[in-house]
């Protein structure tokens, strides 16, 4: 019998990683690039459903990705580097699509809930997460609850966070964008180098040149100082 098991998927601008949640782990875990039209990441996610299919009971997808999801309408509000998720309702016809129940998360919210519940932030009532990537996601955990949206965001945290906010989504700030900058200067494909080859560039003595390292980092220490 094959045990019950969720596709996991975390929406990137860059990648969508994927793995099978099952038993309490996350097993399986790859990515592919981030398609550019929404009917080509239902196929790609189509091929992940029949090739897991064959060792697992496939009884739903868990999305996280950028935006502000809500599952009342199956829209994704807002802006990101992931443009077909905003192209209308997305929860129900990928649902269909693919046959399966289908679960939205905005992903920095996704990986506070992860943390809260399992990792670093385990015994905690509020601490606040980033997700940094090609957008910088910002989650905010108040007394034990994640502030879904960005207004609940601004209302409870005022001018501070909200100017962090539009800052963290500066795509001068995310060093998947410096990434791409980073190659063209050393006469490379602008994906040659991603976000997290900047840092371990960095750790390697080969830093970005201070004015970019200072847009970078300058935000983050703010958001993560008030």
């Amino acid at each position: 019998m094959l045990q019950d098991a969720l596709l996991a998927l975390d929406i990137g601008g860059s990648a969508v990683k994927y793995g099978i949640w099952t038993k309490h782990q996350l097993i399986k875990q790859a990515q592919f690039p981030t398609p550019l039209t929404r009917n080509r990441f239902y196929s790609e996610v189509e091929q992940l459903r029949d090739q897991f299919a064959t060792d697992f009971h496939l009884t739903g997808i868990a999305v996280s990705c950028p935006g502000d999801p809500d599952e009342q309408t199956g829209i994704i509000h807002g802006m990101s580097y992931v443009p077909f998720l905003h192209l209308g309702e997305f929860q129900t016809e990928f649902a269909t699509r693919l046959g399966l129940p289908v679960s939205l998360q905005n992903d920095a919210d996704s990986a506070a809930l992860a943390e809260m519940t399992a990792g670093i932030g385990q015994g905690h009532l509020s601490a606040l997460f980033t997700i940094i990537g090609s957008g910088i996601g910002l989650s905010i955990i108040e007394n034990g609850t994640i502030l879904k949206t960005t207004a609940d965001k601004i209302d409870n945290f005022e001018k501070f966070i909200a100017d962090a906010i539009k800052t963290l989504n500066n795509s001068k700030v995310s060093p998947v964008q410096i990434g791409k900058t980073v190659s063209l200067r050393n006469f490379k494909l602008p994906n040659t180098i991603d976000g997290k080859t900047v840092f371990e560039l960095a750790d390697q003595g080969i830093r970005l040149p201070p004015k970019k390292s200072h847009r970078c980092m300058l935000p983050l220490r703010k958001s993560c100082s008030f």
